[in-house]
């Protein structure tokens, strides 16, 4: 009769050792299903050739583009001898069990065709590939074979790349809820516009608004501030390259210590002056460091993040995270859903859009989440000082004309501005202008920094004295009382946007 343990009286002065059990006989065959659950489970594909795994029906499309990434390079992906066929099928029939649609010979030859593509000069565009091969296996649920591989076939005319997206079912089920009330030709050309957007370099401002809401002398009026914003980082390129002829080693080794500070602007010159980096250690740890930051959710420097994307040498899997996605998640979160089944409401979405970045009508009208209290401060007097004006952001589209005056990366903080944890404001002393942020923490609210354009510091210290007593004075959420309803309502009902 076994001796059971549990039935024991308890005896601090006796030591009783229990016998290890003895292990149950596993089958090769039981260890082999046991292990298939586990990693169907994990969203890997272990069924036979070209079958999706029940669990996630995605499974064998991760695995291909995990694949892809890994190999990081066409030559040792070519070593691997590939059959792209077979490539075609787990990519692009991943939502069709037992099919093979879209594995035909034109869809291989395509494929096939991208990722030995290379640019005028003779750089490998493998990257360009493995991202556009990711973003085409989401978008193929909306594509017949023949408009897919047209989407496809527009890989190599971008000069930037991006990490690929591995979330396959997230990123198609995006695209869904965005593109699906659309006509199939429609759905081609906003998938090639939302490629093209997406590498054009600061792809943040698709979510502005200023294409759709912002006309007339307002338009003017940014379109002169942005070019005074490309002025000054003409201006500060310059300096940073002190004066050596572009295209020396003098300028590129400059460039280099920029970006690895992270003092770098964006503009198409600064650009092509990155992609001309030649590859190193040092640069190659930062960038994937960057990238790692991004994927993680802290707040990075988008300028430095597109020119991490002009490097040519950086493996897929050592960029930053395709833009696609956050373009797409930005939009969906900016629908309404219906309150009583929580489907989201596409009927305000335009009816014949002409590219991705009409999809951006309204959004960004959408206020933050910012106090009666802070909002009545909008075109006041800082206290203490007596000549300085405080202006308000309260929308994206007015964080998007800060960010291109100011010429910094204030735009980053699109999210926690939305949800009230950031509050920005423009303090105005004559014609010179001072971005102040503050950010609420457990205690009250803090200053993150006051700065002056293009960060170049220098800001009086009775501005950031007077901003800093502001601060401290501010109410806390628990302090504040509840907005009122109503003005909830008509927020919502001029934007046809939720408010976060």
């Amino acid at each position: 009769m076994p001796l059971d343990l549990m039935a024991l009286p308890e005896d601090p002065g006796q030591t009783v050792t229990a016998c290890p059990p003895a292990k149950p006989h596993v089958s090769p065959a039981d260890k082999r299903v046991a292990v298939e659950k586990v990693l169907k489970l994990l969203g890997r594909a272990t069924a036979g050739p070209h079958r999706p795994s029940p669990a996630l029906p995605s499974a064998r499309a991760r695995s291909a583009i995990e694949r892809l990434a890994n190999y990081g390079t066409v030559e040792a992906y070519s070593a691997s001898e590939p059959n792209l066929k077979e490539l075609a099928r787990d990519l692009f029939d991943w939502h069709n069990a037992d099919s093979s649609v879209r594995a035909t010979k034109p869809m291989a030859r395509a494929i096939g065709s991208i990722l030995t593509a290379r640019s005028d000069t003779g750089v490998s565009l493998y990257p360009q590939a493995v991202e556009m091969l990711s973003f085409a296996a989401a978008a193929s649920p909306l594509l017949q074979p023949d408009r897919l591989q047209r989407v496809i076939e527009m890989a190599p005319t971008v000069p930037t790349a991006f990490a690929p997206e591995r979330y396959t079912m997230q990123l198609a089920s995006a695209l869904q809820t965005i593109l699906g009330r659309y006509s199939e030709a429609k759905r081609e050309e906003l998938l090639i516009s939302l490629w093209a957007e997406a590498h054009d370099g600061r792809w943040w401002d698709l979510t502005s608004g200023l294409v759709t809401i912002v006309t007339g002398h307002r338009r003017r009026k940014l379109e002169g501030e942005e070019a005074e914003r490309r002025t000054a980082n003409d201006t500060l390129i310059r300096e940073i390259t002190a004066g050596a002829g572009i295209g020396t080693q003098e300028a590129s080794t400059a460039i280099r210590q920029a970006l690895i500070d992270g003092a770098l602007p964006y503009h198409q010159a600064t650009q092509a002056l990155v992609a001309a980096i030649p590859a190193d250690p040092e640069l190659r740890a930062n960038m994937i460091s960057l990238a790692q930051k991004l994927s993680s959710g802290e707040t990075v420097d988008p300028d430095i993040a597109v020119h991490a994307s002009a490097l040519p040498w950086l493996l897929p899997g050592e960029r930053p995270e395709t833009p696609i996605t956050w373009l797409l998640r930005t939009l969906c979160a900016g629908l309404t859903p219906d309150a009583a089944t929580g489907v989201v409401q596409v009927e305000d979405m335009p009816e014949k859009p002409k590219s991705f970045r009409a999809l951006f009508p309204e959004a960004s009208l959408e206020e933050f989440a910012i106090s009666a209290h802070v909002r009545h401060l909008d075109r006041t007097l800082l206290p203490g000082t007596g000549d300085v004006v405080i202006e308000v952001v309260h929308n994206a589209v007015e964080l998007e004309a800060n960010r291109t005056y100011m010429g910094n990366c204030t735009y980053s903080y699109l999210a926690q501005l939305r949800q009230g944890r950031n509050l920005l404001f423009k303090l105005w002393r004559g014609s010179d202008c001072y971005n102040a942020m503050a950010y609420q923490s457990s205690v009250g609210w803090n200053v993150t920094q006051v700065n002056s354009r293009f960060n170049r510091g220098g800001v009086p210290a009775d501005i950031a004295n007077a901003f800093r007593a502001l601060t401290a004075s501010l109410p806390t959420a628990a302090q504040t009382p509840a907005e009122d309803p109503s003005r909830r309502q008509r927020i919502t009902a001029r934007t046809r946007y939720r408010l976060a």
